[in-house]
């Protein structure tokens, strides 16, 4: 299934990378109704607005996995056994950071933990 304009426009909005401001001055700016979701992801990337990744995480729904707290996910580093790494920036101070995130299974367990620390 192909998503329209609009419907890319709330999922970028459900993401939280934008403020709801912003994407409602993104949908006032995109008025051309033949764009299509795709169109609008290219001109994203062209803008240096969002990234590969990103628009990639969106259209498959998992936009709301971009932002963890003040954290801005820019791309996938690593994966393995015991997490994913992700360069993400802070959204604040502009500093780019790695972030590795824990699979649930080992967040819960105490001796996991100390081995990723």
């Amino acid at each position: 299934m192909t998503l329209s304009r609009n419907q890319f426009l709330s999922l970028l909005d459900e993401s939280g990378i934008f403020s709801a401001k912003d994407v409602i001055a993104l949908q006032e700016t995109q008025l051309d109704s033949s764009e299509t979701a795709l169109d609008l992801a290219k001109t994203l990337v062209k803008n240096k607005k969002l990234n590969e990744f990103q628009i990639k995480m969106i259209l498959q729904h998992k936009g709301d996995r971009l932002v963890l707290g003040d954290y801005l996910i820019l791309r996938e580093i690593g994966a393995g056994g015991m997490g994913k790494v992700y360069l993400a920036e802070h959204r604040r101070m502009k500093r780019k950071v790695a972030l590795k995130t824990l699979p649930a299974k080992i967040a819960l367990d105490e001796e996991s933990i100390g081995r990723v620390q």
